[in-house]
Parts: structure tokens; C-alpha cells; sequence
């Protein structure tokens, strides 16, 4: 089934790229059986544009102290949890009769959520030594994961924290990491932006930057990383296992490229800042220009987070590329390239907003390089999503 799914991948590559197809979202589903893909595939990739759309849609509507998050399940269905008194919008109206969507009541916005969350971790952190924390839209609770050796720790200092807060402490083994699944019960290969890859090609490695969706032709899920790291039809893999295939590369004006992945790759746009601080997810993107002197932060796949402020928004530099691109403080190290950059309220702050990705350290002083949102969506042509499910 593995080899099959890379089968169709390359097969979709082909025709896009030598026909230039482009399909309408009615036809999307035969489009994709015309490839190859079973009509369940098919369905099921339709289901997930469908829903991916709702969301972001509902997320310029409802602010986050009104929802208590989205989640997407197994069969594609959209579950929208919402605090009571919430004001019904435009998209809310139109859904709310499909019934891949579900609405739900919650007792915490999204916002107390985060709230509890930084709150716990910045005080707690590093003392309960915490594996990873997220926000657990379903149970609309805030989760901490933390050693089994810290257990009785926790459990002492817990009497800080108020016991009606939604707040769950659950034990990991003490060798745990980031890389545990957020879903044990899922086969799924879980993916995140910052995670780093291998090009099967060279053997290279580089970053993902974020997840995006194709805007025309088959519309495939996929992520954006730099372009001089993976040539189109380069396989890649992380833990040994394909992930997805490159359709999209340049090095022309700007340094990026798509992999489309594989089913059975779940992404999730959550950066791991580590030393006791969690997990945080990507709130949101803007596709403006970086800011000069404004901090920003680097989610390396090999330097992890750096931070720096921006000390040229548009600068021509030697090395590799003549293109123009911003300049950074931080450094960079060989695999970071595709990093994404994102901007926080603070360090570890509940805000994260993205706002473009990461190409490579310049030549001479290794100082990070990135272009912006616009730049590689347009270059591409795709749009950030927040998950992807396949």
C-alpha cells in the first residue's frame, strides 16, 4: 500500500505538470479516481477540503474568546465547539445544516485555554520538567505530559493551581519526547512544522516550514520547505518511513518547494519550544512584510528555536542565491533550512503567528535568511492550512 500511495503521487505529478490540469471542487473526486485513487480516497480527500475550508473561514469570524477550537476527526467530520451566547455568523449559518459538521457547547474559550496554559507552564515548567503541553479541543482542557519521576512533584505542587481549572496531568515514561503521538491509538505518521526531514535522493536533510493546500489542479495536501533541499520527484521520509513526494521546486526568485504527501501523514501545526515550556500552536499567519528591529523566532530542525530581530527586510547577499530576502539576527546551522519564522507575544508566549519561512544562513556570517508568506504561497500557488489528515 506504501509503494501504491507513492504510485499515485508521481502519477499526479505528472499529469499536473505535463497537462496542466486544473478541476473544479464539484470535480475534484472523479478528477482523483481518474488517477488512479479508489473512490473512498477520493471521497475522503474531497471530505477533508471541504471541511479545512469551514475552518478557515470560521476563524476570521469568531474570535478566540468566543470558540473553544476545531477539531477534524477520523471520518472528516467537523466539530466546531463554541462558548454559550455566541453571536451565529455568515459561515455558521450556511454550515450549519451539512452533516459532516457538528457544533458543540464548552465551557472554555480558546483564549482561557491558552490563558491557563502559559500560566501553568511559566510557573511549573521547568520544576515538573514537561515533556509537552496542548490544548485538548475535545475535552476542553488544557494537557500537561510529564515524567513519571516528576509525579509526586506535580502532584505537591498542584496545590498552586486552582483545582477547578481544566488541567490534566498524565505521566509519560521519562525517555518520552516531543515525537509521541498526540493519538496513540492512530497509525498515523504525525509531522509538525520545525520537524526535520531526508531527502532519499541525497540524503540531505532540511525542515518543513508549514502546511498548505495546492489552489488549482489536483489541490493537494502538502508542506513548503526550501527549494534548494528537494528537486521535484525526490522521495522523502522521516523515522525510515516515506512521507511524501516533491511536485513543486525553484531556486529562480525564490528558494522553495511542496511535498505532497503520502495518506496516513496527519500534520499539526504545533512548535515545540522545549526546555519545560510545551508545545504551542500556530494561531494564525500573515502574509505582510517583516518588520526591521522586530523579533522573530526560527523553529530549526537542527538549531531548534533561535530568536533575533530582523536587520533587513529586503537585502541582496552572497553566497548561493542573488535573490533578495530578509536578514536576521539568529544563525542558522545546515538542516535548518526550510525553517518557518514566526513572531510570539514573548518568548513562550501564547500569540505564535507565522509569517514565512527560513531558506538558509547566509555565506559568510551564517545569519538566517527567510522570505515572507506572500512570497512562497504565490510562488507555489498554495494556502497555509492549520492541519492536514490523510
Amino acid at each position: 500500500m506504501k509503494y501504491q500511495r507513492v504510485f499515485y503521487a508521481l502519477i499526479t505529478m505528472i499529469l499536473v505538470l505535463t497537462l496542466g490540469l486544473s478541476v473544479g471542487a464539484e470535480q475534484e473526486a472523479s478528477f482523483l479516481v481518474s488517477l488512479g485513487l479508489s473512490e473512498a480516497e477520493a471521497a475522503k480527500i474531497e471530505a477533508q477540503c471541504k471541511v479545512n475550508g469551514y475552518i478557515d473561514e470560521l476563524v476570521k469570524e469568531i474570535d478566540e474568546t468566543k470558540h473553544g477550537g476545531f477539531l477534524i476527526d477520523e471520518k472528516n467530520t467537523l466539530h466546531v465547539y463554541l462558548v454559550p451566547n455566541t453571536n451565529e455568523t455568515k459561515t455558521m449559518r450556511r454550515i450549519q445544516r451539512d452533516p459532516d459538521v457538528v457544533f458543540h457547547e464548552c465551557t472554555y474559550s480558546f483564549r482561557d485555554l491558552q490563558d491557563i496554559q502559559d500560566t501553568v507552564l511559566e510557573q511549573y515548567g521547568e520544576e515538573w520538567n514537561v515533556v509537552r503541553s496542548y490544548i485538548d479541543v475535545q475535552t476542553n482542557r488544557v494537557v500537561i505530559e510529564m515524567p513519571v519521576s516528576k509525579m509526586d512533584n506535580g502532584r505537591r505542587t498542584r496545590s498552586g493551581v486552582r483545582p477547578d481549572q481544566p488541567l490534566t496531568i498524565v505521566p509519560v515514561g521519562d525517555s518520552d519526547t516531543f515525537d509521541v503521538k498526540l493519538n496513540a491509538s492512530t497509525s498515523a505518521v504525525e509531522i509538525y512544522p520545525s520537524n526535520q526531514y531526508t531527502n532519499r535522493s541525497t540524503w540531505s536533510s532540511a525542515t518543513i516550514g508549514f502546511f498548505a493546500r495546492e489552489r488549482s489542479g489536483s489541490k493537494r495536501y502538502g508542506f513548503v520547505t526550501a527549494g534548494h533541499a528537494v528537486g521535484v520527484g525526490n522521495v522523502v521520509e522521516m523515522w525510515g518511513e516515506s512521507i511524501g513526494t516533491c511536485v513543486k521546486s525553484t531556486t529562480d526568485k525564490v528558494d522553495c518547494a511542496f511535498v505532497a504527501l503520502n495518506s496516513g501523514v496527519e500534520g499539526y501545526s504545533m512548535i515545540d519550544y522545549g526546555s519545560g515550556l510545551g508545545t504551542k500552536q500556530i494561531s494564525g499567519y500573515t502574509r505582510d512584510n517583516y518588520v526591521k528591529g522586530k523579533m522573530y523566532i526560527c523553529a530549526g530542525g537542527e538549531s531548534g528555536i533561535v530568536s533575533g530581530e530582523c536587520e533587513n527586510v529586503s537585502v541582496v547577499v552572497g553566497g548561493f542565491f542573488k535573490n533578495r530576502q530578509a536578514l536576521f539576527s539568529f544563525k542558522l546551522q545546515e538542516g535548518d533550512s526550510g525553517s518557518p519564522i514566526l513572531y510570539a507575544s514573548s518568548p513562550g508566549g501564547r500569540t505564535l503567528i507565522l509569517n514565512g519561512m527560513s531558506s538558509m544562513g547566509e555565506a559568510s556570517t551564517s545569519k538566517g535568511l527567510g522570505y515572507t508568506m506572500d512570497e512562497l504561497e504565490d510562488t507555489l500557488g498554495v494556502d497555509w492550512v492549520q492541519t492536514v489528515i490523510l
